[in-house]
Order: structure tokens, then sequence, then C-alpha cells
């Protein structure tokens, strides 16, 4: 058998090989980012049921359920972000303190708004947009 023939058998069978294995790669992060594309997406719908005027308990329950999902797929700053956010729920605007003279609900929504901007950059979305302006919600006023 001819060494060329050879050669070429083998390069031909290592590109396929590397074909399949990167088109895998590519596939699994494309599922990666649905998953990321769809958590998201529940989060903020969910987070309407805190509202403090009209909270909503099954609402509410999707939002605590969709943020214990982000430990499996959201990026690290997006989960900081998130902690930052739920600490701040957790104490609640009776036992919050103003600080620098800023209210509950302005650091909640500037809060909301990191987390936006983080969700936003682990979907690959570049924002000029500051967390005030994200974190604005429809109970704003």
């Amino acid at each position: 058998m001819d060494a060329g023939i050879i050669i070429t058998a083998v390069i031909t069978v290592v590109v396929v090989v590397l074909g399949f294995i990167l088109e895998k790669e590519r596939d699994r992060k494309a599922k990666l980012h649905e998953r990321k594309e769809d958590l998201y997406k529940h989060i903020v719908s969910s987070f309407k049921g805190l509202s403090i005027e009209k909270p909503d308990a099954l609402l509410k329950q999707q939002f605590i359920d969709e943020t214990r999902l982000t430990r499996l797929y959201a990026s690290d700053e997006a989960i900081k972000a998130l902690n930052e956010l739920l600490d701040l729920m957790m104490k609640g605007e009776k036992n919050f303190e103003e600080v620098n003279g800023k209210s509950y609900q302005y650091v909640a929504h500037n809060l909301w708004g990191k987390f936006m901007i983080a969700m936003r950059e682990d979907l690959g979305i570049k924002t000029k947009l500051s967390a005030d302006e994200l974190g604005r919600t429809e109970d704003t006023k």
C-alpha cells in the first residue's frame, strides 16, 4: 500500500473526528445558551410577583424556583448580582437602614439592574445602560 494513501486516510479520519467533536461542542453551547435565555426570561417575568403593591404568590414561588436554577446555568457574575439582590430582599424594607441617603426601593431597583446587566452580558448582549436604567420596574414611581 502506498504511504500517501495511508496518510490521506489518516488525515481524513482525524478531520472527520475533529469536525464531529466541534459540532457536538457547538450544539452543547447552543443548548446552554437557550437554557440560560429561557431561565432569564422566566426570572424577569416572575419578578413582578414580588411587587409590594400587587404581590402574586404563584409568581413569587416561580421566581424563587427559577433563582435556584441560576446556580446551574448562570454566570458567576449573574449569581453574585442575584445574591446581592436576594440578601437585600431577605433583610426586608423594615430592617433596611438608608445608606448614603438612598431608599430601600432605590437600592432594590439598582441591584435588580445589576442583575439585569449580568444576565445580558451572560447572553452575549453588550449594554451601555446603567444599573439604574435597567433596574427600573413597572412599580417605579
